[in-house]
């Protein structure tokens, strides 16, 4: 595993790990500069590799057809475990919380700010960037200048940019052991107490252009004719109405 800096931050209380495929040596140039330019230290993870490294500790495919209603693809499987990885790397040092970016995220002047002031270190989760967020219709917490904090209703989209704590990266760690989900998320989220900036601090491309490097941009399976039985959970219709009761803002 690569290190650039040591882990403990200035601000204290927290390491910021980059999640990169070792071969991605543009991406992590990249990523470099961007971090650099902000003031931020940083080190990588080496990535878990779908086309060269063992694939495990993986669940076998009928539990994950269960758990996810259609099939993991090696890609799935290598993303997931690549944030594994990273919540085992911060538990084995000492800091409270961890920042855990993927080498494709887009980090603000506003993102280094917040990080700064130790916003993050006043709560157990934060997703910085995110897709399909619903919160609960409760006035934000003020984060930073416009930006504002929401409690989650129900998990968001995207492993791209989070913070957490010990807590919520054992419990993550204990959901993927062995890897039953993809990266995001393993778990519902919601009940860590995580959050989400509005608007965002942290960016993502639209597009890739060489999806062999992107830990998100792996292929997904078909999940035609694998989610009828959900209409027989309960769990279905929780979650019909919480969005029913709940506002989208991403």
């Amino acid at each position: 595993m690569a290190s650039r800096t040591a882990q403990k931050h200035p601000s204290g209380g927290h390491m910021i790990l980059v999640i990169s495929l070792d071969r991605s040596h543009a991406r992590r140039q990249a990523v470099t500069a961007a971090m650099d330019a902000l003031g931020l230290a940083f080190r990588f993870v080496d990535a878990v590799d779908a086309r060269r490294d063992a694939l495990t500790p993986v669940a076998p495919a009928a539990r994950i057809r269960a758990a996810m209603e259609r099939d993991m693809s090696d890609g799935e499987k290598a993303c997931a475990l690549s944030h594994r990885k990273a919540y085992e790397t911060f538990l084995a040092g000492e800091d409270s919380h961890a920042v855990i970016l993927e080498d494709d995220a887009i980090p603000s002047p506003a993102f280094a700010a917040f990080l700064g002031a130790g916003g993050h270190l006043r709560h157990p989760m934060i997703l910085y960037y995110h897709s399909g967020a619903r919160v609960l219709r409760k006035p934000g917490v003020p984060a930073l200048g416009d930006h504002l904090l929401f409690r989650l209703a129900l998990p968001a989209n995207g492993a791209v940019a989070y913070s957490l704590d010990r807590a919520s990266a054992e419990a993550l760690l204990a959901a993927q052991t062995p890897v039953v989900r993809k990266a995001d998320w393993p778990m519902d989220i919601a009940t860590l107490g995580a959050l989400v900036v509005v608007p965002q601090l942290v960016g993502h491309p639209d597009r890739i252009a060489d999806p062999g490097q992107s830990l998100l941009a792996a292929g997904r399976t078909n999940r035609r004719g694998l989610r009828l039985g959900r209409y027989l959970r309960a769990e279905y219709y929780r979650r019909k109405l919480l969005k029913l009761t709940t506002r989208r803002v991403s």
